[in-house]
C-alpha cells in the first residue's frame, strides 16, 4: 500500500501547522501500511514504529524538529553567505520518491522570505542588486544589515572592495542564488554590465551553481562573448536539456569539448562528438570516449526510437568491439531494436559489427534462419543486465523547489484538500506534484473523508492568505 507512504513523505513539504492535522486524518491502519512500505522515508519508519500502534507524536517530531526558525537567520551576523546558500538545493541533495526532499520545505520558505525582502527593498534598481551580489560572498554582517545598507546607497552604490569568493564546482555560489531572485530586467542588466567587478562576477555566475536560464540567452546574444560561452560550458550545474540546446546553437569550437568534460552523461558526450566531427574548421578532435558499461547499457535502453538506438550502436561500435562486455551489451539491446524496427534491423547492425555472416552472434544467425526475434529475446533473457549508473546531479534546478512551492500554493491551511489528496495518493499513480496541482485546481471530485480523532478544528477552512500563509512558520508556531 504505497498511498500512505506517499502522504507521509509529502508531509516533509507541508506547512508546520498542517503536519499534526494531516497525521490525525490518517487511520492507524494507514499509518502502519505507510511505515511498512519501502518507499517511506527511513527516518519516519524508524520514528513511527515503536509499540503496537504508530507513534503520531514521534512522527510529528521527526517531521518538524529539523526545521529551523527562519526569520532569525536573517539577523545573525557572520552567516549571510551560509543563509543564502541554504535557500538553494544542494547539488547532491538526498531525494525521496516522488521528488520529495526531506529538508526542502524550510529551504523553500527561506528562499521566499529572502526574495520578498530583496525585491521589496531593491525593486528594479539593478545597480543595487549588483552591489549586493558583489558583497554577499564575503559579507561579515547579517543578511538584514546588507539589505539595509543597499537601501541607503542611492542610485549609484559605491564599488565593493570585498573579494568575490569562488566556490568549487559542486558547491553553491551565493551570488547565483540571489541572481535567481532578481526580476528578469535586473538579471539582463547585471550580465551586460561592464563596469568595476563585473567580469569576475559574471564569470563566476556562469561557471558555478545554480544555473539560470538567462545565462544561455546572454552568452548567445549580442551582449555575450566567446569567452563567456566558454565559461558557461564549464558549468556542471547546467541541466542536460540546456546543455544539448547549447551544443546545437553555439558556433564556438571550444564549447563541445568543455560541455563533454563538465557532464558525465553519455548521450551528451556522443552529441558533442558529432558536433566536433562535423565542424569544417577541424580545430578540435572528438578524442577517445571513456565511459562505463552501466552508462552504455542505460543509454541503449533509453533510446526512444529505432533511429536513435541504431545511431548509438554505430557511434559506440569502437568501444563495443574492443570491450569484453561489448557482445553482451549488444545482445541486451537487440530485442529492443527488434521490437522497434523488426529483426531485420538487428541483422543489419550485427553485420556492420562483424562484416562476415559466420562471425555474427549465434542468436542473430538463429534469428535470421527463423525470421523472428524469438532467439534474440531468449538469449537476452539469460544475460544479467548491468546495474543502473549513478544518477546525474542537478536534474532538478538547485534554485527551484517545485514540489514545495506547489504544496505552499495549493495545500497550506487547506485540510479539505489534504483529505482529497490522501484518497488520491492511494489510487492515482500520477506523480505527487501533479496530484497536488490537480487538487489545488479543483480538477478532482469532492471526495472528502471525515475528520479523525482530535481534529475537530479541521471542519473549518481558514481563508486564503490567513495567518501563516505568506510568512514561513517558526518553531513556536507548531
Amino acid at each position: 500500500m504505497t498511498g500512505p507512504a506517499r502522504v507521509l513523505n509529502l508531509l516533509h513539504a507541508a506547512h508546520p501547522d498542517d503536519v499534526p492535522r494531516v497525521l490525525n486524518l490518517m487511520t492507524d491502519a494507514e499509518l502502519d501500511a505507510g511505515l511498512a512500505c519501502e518507499l517511506c522515508d527511513p527516518v519516519l519508519r524508524a520514528a513511527g514504529r515503536d509499540g503496537p500502534r504508530p507513534d503520531r507524536r514521534a512522527l510529528r517530531r521527526a517531521l518538524l524538529a529539523p526545521r529551523p526558525a527562519l526569520a532569525g537567520l536573517l539577523q545573525e551576523p557572520g552567516r549571510a553567505p551560509e543563509v543564502v546558500s541554504a535557500a538553494s538545493r544542494a547539488l547532491y541533495h538526498p531525494m525521496l520518491p516522488d521528488g520529495v526532499t526531506p529538508s526542502g520545505r524550510p529551504q523553500a520558505d527561506l528562499r521566499r522570505l529572502i526574495a520578498r525582502r530583496l525585491n521589496g527593498a531593491l525593486g528594479d534598481a539593478w545597480p543595487l542588486w549588483h552591489g549586493v551580489l558583489t558583497r554577499i560572498g564575503a559579507w561579515e554582517g547579517s543578511f538584514a544589515d546588507l539589505v539595509a545598507l543597499a537601501t541607503s546607497w542611492g542610485p549609484r552604490p559605491p564599488a565593493s572592495d570585498l573579494p568575490i569568493k569562488h566556490k568549487a564546482p559542486t558547491e553553491i555560489f551565493p551570488p547565483g542564488v540571489l541572481f535567481g531572485m532578481a526580476p528578469p530586467r535586473v538579471g539582463e542588466a547585471i550580465l551586460a554590465y561592464t563596469g568595476p567587478r563585473s567580469q569576475d562576477l559574471v564569470e563566476s555566475l556562469l561557471k558555478l551553481a545554480p544555473y539560470h536560464p538567462a545565462y544561455l540567452k546572454h552568452v548567445l546574444g549580442p551582449a555575450g562573448s566567446s569567452y563567456h560561452e566558454g565559461c558557461l560550458a564549464q558549468s556542471r550545474a547546467m541541466p542536460l536539456a540546456a546543455a544539448h540546446d547549447f551544443l546545437t546553437r553555439s558556433a564556438n569550437p571550444r564549447v563541445p569539448r568543455l560541455l563533454a568534460n563538465a557532464h558525465d552523461d553519455l548521450p551528451l558526450r556522443l552529441h558533442a562528438g558529432r558536433v566536433i566531427r562535423a565542424d569544417p574548421r577541424g580545430q578540435e578532435r572528438a578524442g577517445t570516449l571513456q565511459t562505463s558499461v552501466e552508462q552504455i547499457h542505460a543509454t541503449l535502453m533509453a533510446a526512444g526510437t529505432a533511429e536513435s538506438l541504431i545511431g548509438y550502436l554505430a557511434e559506440l561500435r569502437p568501444i563495443l568491439k574492443r570491450h569484453p562486455a561489448g557482445p553482451r551489451l549488444r545482445l541486451l539491446a537487440y530485442p529492443r531494436l527488434a521490437r522497434m524496427a523488426g529483426p531485420e534491423a538487428v541483422w543489419a547492425v550485427e553485420l556492420e559489427y562483424c562484416t562476415r555472416l559466420e562471425d555474427m552472434a549465434p542468436a542473430v544467425r538463429a534469428s535470421m534462419e527463423s525470421g523472428s526475434a524469438a532467439p534474440l529475446e531468449q538469449v537476452a533473457a539469460g544475460i544479467e543486465a548491468p546495474g543502473p549508473p549513478p544518477a546525474p546531479p542537478l536534474q532538478v534546478p538547485p534554485a527551484d523547489w517545485p514540489l514545495e512551492d506547489a504544496v505552499h500554493a495549493h495545500l497550506d491551511h487547506r485540510p479539505d484538500r489534504w483529505r482529497v489528496l490522501i484518497e488520491l495518493a492511494g489510487t492515482d499513480p500520477a506523480p505527487v506534484a501533479g496530484l497536488v496541482r490537480a487538487v489545488g485546481a479543483e480538477l478532482v471530485g469532492q471526495r472528502v473523508r471525515p475528520a479523525g480523532r482530535g481534529v475537530q478544528d479541521l471542519n473549518r477552512t481558514p481563508p486564503a492568505g490567513g495567518p501563516g500563509h505568506d510568512e514561513p512558520a517558526q518553531e513556536g508556531d507548531v
